[in-house]
């Protein structure tokens, strides 16, 4: 992949958002410092990968629903962003 990727740009933008402290809105969707941390360390971690290489088990990222479900997160824009990168994951050509 190349950082022109669109999915990189969303992850990008993601780890961005999650850099920042966390807005309210976010906290009251569940949100924490620690599941913000949790996060960042997997999107950085995704990120490296999709750049290493072509071949991502799209499998192994399309379970962000019960990651959100297993940290309390019920909504948020943050949520909703995680939901589209594994959407876009899993619609990605073989």
């Amino acid at each position: 992949m190349t950082a022109a990727d669109p999915i990189l740009s969303r992850i990008d933008g993601l780890l961005a958002r999650l850099a920042a402290p966390l807005p309210a809105a976010e906290r009251a969707c569940g949100w924490t410092d620690a599941s913000r941390a949790a996060f960042i360390t997997y999107y950085t971690g995704l990120r490296r990968t999709l750049t290493a290489s072509a071949d991502v088990d799209r499998a192994a990222h399309a379970s962000i629903a019960r990651d959100l479900d297993y940290w309390g997160i019920v909504g948020g824009e943050l949520a909703a962003e995680a939901l589209v990168i594994a959407a876009a994951l899993r619609a990605r050509p073989a």
